[in-house]
């Protein structure tokens, strides 16, 4: 059992993405386009949800019901209204893990909101089968939707909400500048052009104009996978890159790191994302790229450090998510270390 508070949706959405069967039942539904994409790329997803369509997006849900996942609504007019922040899922290998807390799948409930939540790993099968059975009995009270009336409902609401200029809910990432962990640094490609980037040189289309069986197929052409859930995790990072990304978010870019390093880490910069996403058809490095406004710091940083104040013992992705508590002790510990 492990408390969260920190790194709630990291640890989420690590989990879905190695998950062969997902079960949730919340209060609230409006995901951004991260949580929507790996939603949509779990083979089994159960969903039980509010009938409250003020909030939950029933656009998004339709995207799932389009993935042939099982999406019914609880009808609070029936019993009591359905406010619970529940998920178990079966990995790969067989084992079961669960959250109970007080995160809906929200982007506020997972990544910037003050939220506490309980993990259970395999060794709590039990209890997780216990949540099972209530979250059976739940799904079956539950009913099928008319969405032509969920639509209503949530573009009524949408259309009377007052216009409020200058309010943004800001994103904050980690994007390497290095293709692997021993390849070419693009670093003076970033700073050159003033830019954010990521790899999959080879694609030859902007990813937005494919949907994922066309992605799936064209990264199979282009690279060597050793599965169909490796091919998904890459369509993730690309979407979250391509999609997810948005103007005035926060990037530290600086190298990876694997578990066991012990060296020193580079940081490079503190940049703003200035703009939108671009697939540089004729670029000679990577295609896929963000303008940014940069910080430069240029220089190493102690890697205890740098893994005490993002909370990652292994940095070996392209990008990562974190939140605005991580990205504020990142900022310390470069201040600190000047």
């Amino acid at each position: 059992m492990e408390f969260l508070s920190d790194n709630i949706g990291d640890k989420l959405l690590e989990s879905l993405r190695k998950s062969t069967e997902v079960f949730a039942a919340v209060a609230y539904f409006s995901p951004d386009q991260e949580i929507l994409e790996t939603l949509k790329s779990i083979p089994k997803l159960r969903l039980t949800i509010s009938d409250d369509f003020i909030i939950n997006n029933p656009y998004h849900l339709l995207e799932l019901a389009l993935k042939k996942h099982e999406i019914k609504v609880f009808n609070s007019g029936n019993i009591a209204k359905l406010h619970s922040k529940v998920f178990i899922g079966k990995l790969q290998n067989g084992k079961w893990w669960g959250m109970i807390g007080s995160a809906n799948l929200t982007y506020g409930g997972l990544f910037s909101n003050k939220e506490a939540c309980i993990w259970l790993n395999e060794s709590y099968s039990d209890t997780i089968k216990r949540i099972k059975s209530w979250m059976d009995n739940l799904h079956e009270h539950a009913e099928n939707q008319d969405w032509s009336l969920a639509k209503s409902i949530y573009d009524q609401h949408k259309s009377i909400l007052p216009k409020i200029k200058g309010i943004k809910h800001h994103k904050f990432w980690v994007i390497k500048c290095r293709s692997g962990s021993k390849g070419v640094n693009y670093w003076q490609k970033f700073l050159s052009e003033k830019v954010v980037a990521i790899g999959w040189h080879d694609i030859k289309t902007n990813p937005n104009h494919l949907n994922e069986t066309e992605l799936i197929k064209e990264l199979k052409h282009h690279y060597r996978y050793n599965s169909t859930k490796a091919v998904k995790q890459d369509i993730a990072t690309i979407r979250q890159f391509s999609q997810g990304i948005q103007k005035g978010d926060k990037v530290i870019i600086c190298n990876g790191y694997p578990a066991k390093s012990t060296a020193n880490v580079y940081v490079y910069a503190l940049a703003e994302i200035d703009g939108t996403f671009t697939y540089d058809e004729v670029s000679t490095w990577w295609k896929m790229k963000i303008p940014v406004k940069m910080h430069l710091i240029e220089r190493y940083i102690p890697k205890h450090l740098i893994v005490n104040a993002i909370n990652k013992e292994s940095l070996m992705k392209t990008m990562h998510h974190i939140d605005s508590a991580t990205y504020d002790r990142f900022r310390e510990v470069i201040n600190n270390e000047n």
